[in-house]
């Protein structure tokens, strides 16, 4: 990456000199990624030979002379196209009052992202990541042998550049080691890591999906009659809940465009939004988690960000555009993998004990069309092709159903229950909802 950022950044000082070019800002990640896997279907099956990639990637934003504004994308051969890429941004130029972003040069937060182990191994990467396979194809022959199967296992280095014309210039390293287990399209696991996988973690997420698979694979002989339930969204569930229902209304653009849930006088007086004794914490500078940062593509450092604070809003999530539109502080990143987000609460348990001490619940294991519900009412009507159904504190076979309830009434239900499970970054979340059951 070093070759392509100096290069391309002695270009555009020198367009800076002849006054072709005002400002400019940079961002470049690149990764060197290596991966292999096995497949079996009914018909077929066999291992995916070990792949390496490299790629880059970018963007820059450029203002001209004039005032006017250009964004757009860099690939390995803007380089070599670097006239036509100045021409055609030219071309595509545009006014923005709060889009000229070009940050000074700040202090590096030293944010831990990378393990040197996994860079040794990266250089090597065969036996590591064979032995990953071998063993995840062995425990699926034995939970899975008649079904189809999927797995896959990755290492991964990367580094991200960010320049700009005012002397702001930082880069990090990052890495990552992850798989994923799918067992016949009904269960699965995925763990990743910046360090090496933890072998003890993958076993122990294996065991919690297999006997899970085993239950689902067990039809209810005579479903339940639709009615109100206990319902429990686990934490691939509530987590997507949590993104496309909650969170896509704190956007800042949607916010100030009057399409969000929530107005910007919302966040000045800090109206209620969720139970009083709810706060949520985003903080990606702890070293070595998943949505740990040094700084985004816009030079916005990481820093540790309420955005709830006892069921009060506190701020949207604002990128740098969005701030100055707002006169408020641009707003930390937040990670899908909700590993440096926290979800404090009065109500929290642990799943396996919950399960125990219910009568009749439903563990929602998969649900369809989150991304299809609409955010700003929060309601939601999901097909559930893999749902738990729980008899006597006991999971007790698939019941497969359809949900419908509002996220911010389950946000806000005083016997709502949020509890933990074992190496899952996202809590899983206890709720009621409406329920059909499918025959």
């Amino acid at each position: 990456m070093t070759h392509f950022t100096e290069k391309l950044q002695e270009k555009l000082r020198d367009l800076q000199k002849v006054g072709q070019l005002a400002q400019f800002l940079i961002a470049v990640s690149t990764s060197q990624t290596a991966e292999a896997g096995s497949t079996k279907q009914d018909f077929c099956g066999g291992y995916h030979p070990l792949t390496t990639d490299q790629y880059l990637s970018g963007s820059f934003l450029f203002q001209w002379p004039n005032g006017q504004l250009s964004k757009g994308n860099l690939t390995r051969g803007s380089l070599a196209g670097f006239d036509r890429l100045i021409t055609e941004a030219k071309s595509a130029a545009f006014t923005d009052p709060f889009g000229d972003n070009f940050p000074a040069a700040k202090p590096h937060p030293q944010v831990q992202i990378a393990a040197e182990e996994v860079i040794t191994t990266s250089k090597n990467p065969t036996a590591h990541l064979t032995n990953w396979v071998m063993k995840l194809q062995s425990w699926q022959e034995r939970a899975n042998p008649k079904g189809t199967q999927y797995i896959g296992t990755t290492l991964q280095n990367s580094a991200f550049r960010v320049f700009s014309s005012n002397g702001f210039d930082l880069e990090e390293r990052g890495t990552l080691n992850s798989l994923l287990s799918v067992y016949d399209n009904t269960a699965y696991f995925s763990h990743s890591s910046r360090e090496l996988l933890d072998p003890e973690i993958v076993k122990q997420k294996k065991e919690q999906t297999e006997q899970l698979f085993s239950i689902l694979k067990r039809p209810l002989k005579s479903p339940a009659r639709a009615g109100k339930y206990k319902i429990i969204l686990y934490p691939p569930v509530f987590s997507a809940a949590f993104f496309e229902l909650f969170l896509a209304n704190l956007s800042g653009k949607l916010v100030v465009d009057g399409r969000s849930k929530f107005a910007l006088a919302d966040f000045a007086q800090q109206k209620a939004a969720l139970r009083s004794d709810i706060s949520i914490v985003c903080d990606p500078t702890q070293d070595g988690k998943l949505g740990a940062y040094n700084f985004t593509g816009e030079g916005i450092l990481s820093r540790k960000e309420v955005i709830v604070d006892n069921g009060q809003l506190v701020t949207p999530l604002l990128n740098a555009k969005y701030a100055r539109r707002t006169k408020m502080a641009p707003t930390a990143r937040i990670s899908q993998a909700m590993d440096t987000l926290e979800i404090s609460t009065a109500n929290t348990g642990e799943l396996d004990k919950f399960i125990k001490e219910q009568d009749q619940a439903i563990l929602v294991y998969h649900a369809l069309g989150m991304h299809a519900q609409d955010p700003i009412t929060g309601s939601y009507s999901l097909p559930c092709p893999h749902a738990l159904w729980i008899k006597d504190g006991e999971l007790v076979g698939n019941a497969p159903c359809t949900i419908t309830g509002n996220f911010f009434d389950d946000l806000n239900n005083p016997e709502a229950v949020f509890l933990r499970v074992p190496h899952e970054h996202p809590p899983a979340l206890a709720t009621t909802a409406n329920v059909v059951f499918l025959s």
